[in-house]
């Protein structure tokens, strides 16, 4: 409150360090949440300026830079960050103008360092503003040069905290990849099928890397067997089909992580076997007496299939395995219920008699779902191309007879 947040902030951080190297995560997460709060407090400012004012702090330690902008307006305030290797500071004018793209530029922005091309970069941002936007660079005086003191400071403790993340994260994946006994773990996939009694079967694939989840590398698997409540035979499909076109592109991962146990375990080595796949580690994580309670799994390795591991259930690298298993059967949920939801929705064109099997799909393709078609008027029905009177009159009878 009275305004000597930067001292708090210092000690926060060194409590949180110390914390984190006894290995004291969740005591340091909620030191870093102080931390974040108080940074939103100072991003807010008690201090008032006559005109809309931002405040781009710059700074870099090493090869990572945090470039953090705090808002100063009537109707908008807080701050953004984004942390950034290897900056250029060419760069800064590009960046800017990306994030006031989305946000529009106050009468002021102030940044901490001098930059190149300055005028071109306010001729830019008046442009977007459609108003005279001046572009300032130190010194400041009075309310500017504190708000800028003061904005060095959390993007400072913002990038230490990053760091930090960064660190613990490094040092997470290289026990995971002493756990696996690899010489070297660049990609991961994770596994899970997904089913209610066989129907809806799908298996997801999830990929992660050091520096977290890969969400574009994410696929998911509509399974094509008959008999598809039986998982050996799902993950059996699964890892045959992702495992063909890994060959084929030369994109295996270095490890597979497979949600259960010995079973599992058995399918995925067939498959290597028979495709005479080698360097890729298989761990599978069957649960635990509580099934589907955290911190009792067990862990089987490919090279002592049926010897089981009891990992420390309170270590980080359990957490993060739990992170990534985690992650595969949220995929694989949500991939699963999309498939059942368009499912249901075919079931319920098809009991539309008179109307065929290419009008039904144009009628998807024009009202994209059932609930759509259901609420469409006769005119709405009869703009669907091919769909007269009659056959509008089918649908439309169909839904509200």
């Amino acid at each position: 409150m009275t305004g000597k947040s930067a001292h708090l902030q210092e000690q926060l951080t060194k409590e949180m360090q110390v914390l984190s190297k006894k290995q004291e995560f969740e005591k340091a997460a909620v030191v870093r949440d102080k931390i974040l709060a108080l940074n939103h407090i100072q991003g807010t400012g008690a201090l008032q300026s006559a005109e809309p004012t931002d405040t781009v702090a710059i700074v870099t330690e090493g090869s990572y830079t945090c470039v953090q902008i705090f808002f100063h307006r009537p109707n908008l305030s807080g701050n953004i960050y984004q942390m950034i290797k290897d900056f250029n500071a060419e760069e800064l004018p590009t960046l800017l103008l990306q994030i006031y793209d989305k946000t529009m530029p106050p009468s002021v922005v102030c940044l901490s360092d001098q930059m190149e091309g300055r005028e071109s970069f306010e001729e830019a941002l008046s442009k977007i503003a459609g108003k005279k936007v001046a572009v300032l660079c130190p010194p400041f005086r009075l309310a500017r040069r504190q708000w800028m003191k003061e904005a060095v400071q959390n993007a400072t403790q913002t990038l230490h905290q990053n760091m930090d993340k960064e660190a613990v994260a490094h040092e997470n994946w290289q026990v995971l990849r002493d756990l696996l006994r690899v010489p070297a773990l660049n990609k991961v996939e994770v596994y899970d099928n997904s089913h209610i009694q066989g129907a809806a079967a799908v298996g997801a694939m999830i990929v992660a890397t050091e520096s977290g989840f890969q969400k574009n590398l994410y696929r998911r698997f509509n399974i094509e067997q008959e008999q598809t409540n039986d998982d050996f035979g799902m993950m059996r499909e699964v890892l045959t089909r992702r495992l063909k076109r890994g060959l084929k592109e030369n994109d295996l991962p270095d490890a597979i992580i497979l949600d259960g146990g010995k079973g599992q375990m058995s399918q995925v080595l067939n498959v290597f076997q028979k495709m005479d796949i080698t360097g890729v580690r298989v761990l599978a994580m069957a649960k635990g007496a509580g099934q589907h309670d955290k911190g009792l799994e067990t862990l089987f390795l490919d090279d002592a299939p049926t010897t089981p591991i009891v990992p420390d259930h309170k270590s980080q690298v359990m957490f993060l395995l739990q992170r990534l298993r985690d992650e595969a059967h949220r995929f694989a949920i949500g991939s699963h219920r999309a498939k059942r939801s368009r499912e249901m929705f075919h079931e319920t064109l098809l009991d539309i008699e008179g109307v065929g099997a290419k009008r039904k799909k144009d009628l998807m393709a024009h009202f994209g779902s059932v609930r759509a078609i259901s609420g469409a008027s006769m005119a709405q029905l009869m703009q669907v191309k091919g769909f007269n009177e009659k056959i509008a009159k089918k649908v439309y009878t169909f839904f509200h007879d």
